[in-house]
């Protein structure tokens, strides 16, 4: 009798924990999604690079091994080379190989990423 109790509250437990998992990865993708957008919009759109970096942006879901939760990674598809050369400070060098200057990062992606941490945070305590 006391294995049959045991045995439904773990069953019980479990559905919860499913049911919780379901809905965080469901926030992990609505929120991997809002933060593609905001890089869309915030991401420079110079003449060097066009809007070819500022429309790559793209989501990525993996489920986790062994989990029923899911991954989400924002990440750049078009132009990945410049994620990091322009949100850090680099040399700039000339046609000759000699120093030219130094460039001034762009926090974009700090900034949304920031800005999917709050948002993830916010939906999460409004769902759980």
């Amino acid at each position: 009798m006391a294995n049959d109790i045991q045995d439904e509250i773990n069953e019980i437990l479990s559905e919860y924990i499913d049911t919780e998992r379901e809905k965080i990865s469901k926030i992990a993708e609505e929120v991997a999604d809002e933060t593609a957008k905001q890089l869309r919009k915030t991401s420079p759109k110079g003449d060097s690079r066009g809007k070819h970096y500022a429309n790559g942006w793209k989501v990525k879901t993996e489920k986790l091994t062994g989990e029923m939760a899911i991954t989400a990674i924002v990440y750049n598809a078009t132009k990945p080379q410049l994620t990091h050369l322009l949100s850090k400070e680099h040399d700039i060098k000339n046609q000759f190989g000699g120093p030219y200057g130094r460039s001034t990062p762009d926090p974009h992606i700090d900034d949304a990423e920031q800005f999917g941490v709050e948002l993830f945070l916010k939906k999460l305590r409004s769902e759980l």
